[in-house]
């Protein structure tokens, strides 16, 4: 029993190391951080890398260490359980509800995102997608708010070729000018999709920030092209970012100010 106890204290341990990592950490980083051999460290994270807690990807010959799939299932469990994922529902419904347009909160799961709430319009003329469907990053403005938010790095390892599928004629269909977009993103601090993931179907999305200072999920309003015209885009944006600031404190983020990037980000 102590044995047992005492890996469990180590995965807790290496968990925490690497929530605390932007890029992800190598074997010899975890090791040295945590004062053990490197072949317990390994072993210790083999095991968790199948158990899907851990990822392990190869960025430029070494093998770094970041936080899994499973991980944020079980994020996501804990936070049902004390309310805030129904703050995440609660807030998207509020965005819906103040502009009658269709809101969505989305999250990035390699190089597509998944819709975790939705709200919709009260119009008959609405957006066709639900809670769970998984459309490409880089045809949403949801998806390249989060592209946005890793580093150059990470992006090549979603996107290891030049040429991108296109899902409408305004899809970005090259990474070098998906790469410009994304700057612009970071130094906007919001995406605009324009019909890219659907033809007569646009969107403003801005980003949500996690407790450790990250982009956790994107937030966005979609509204068919026809209405777009009539509104006042830079009301919009205000309005959904005084949303994601309230969800992202609702997080444990506390600051304020800096911009979207892989070590910095603003809602």
């Amino acid at each position: 029993m102590p044995t047992r106890v005492k890996s469990a204290q180590r995965v807790a341990e290496i968990l925490r190391l690497l929530a605390g990592s932007d890029s992800g950490l190598t074997l010899a980083e975890v090791a040295g951080s945590l004062d053990v051999p490197r072949s317990s460290a390994h072993a210790l994270l083999v095991d968790l890398a199948q158990s899907r807690l851990v990822e392990a990807e190869r960025w430029g010959g070494l093998v770094r260490y970041r936080i899994g799939l499973l991980a944020f299932e079980v994020g996501m469990a804990f936070l049902a359980q004390r309310n805030l994922a129904g703050e995440a529902n609660a807030v998207v419904e509020r965005v819906a509800a103040g502009c009658d347009e269709t809101a969505h909160l989305a999250i990035l799961d390699q190089a597509d995102v998944v819709y975790v709430a939705k709200a919709e319009s009260s119009k008959a003329m609405r957006v066709a997608s639900a809670v769970g469907a998984r459309f490409p990053a880089h045809g949403t403005g949801v998806g390249k708010v989060l592209l946005a938010a890793l580093t150059r790095e990470e992006l090549l390892t979603l996107y290891p070729d030049e040429l991108l599928p296109r899902l409408t004629p305004t899809t970005v269909a090259d990474r070098t000018e998906l790469e410009r977009q994304l700057a612009m993103i970071r130094e906007l601090g919001y995406a605009f999709d324009n019909e890219e993931s659907t033809l007569g179907l646009q969107c403003l999305a801005v980003p949500v920030i996690g407790h450790t200072g990250r982009c956790v999920a994107a937030l966005s309003v979609s509204i068919p092209t026809v209405r777009m015209s009539g509104l006042d885009r830079q009301e919009m944006l205000d309005f959904l970012r005084t949303h994601s600031a309230a969800l992202s404190l609702k997080l444990g983020w506390r600051e304020r100010g800096g911009s979207l990037s892989p070590k910095a980000a603003t809602s």
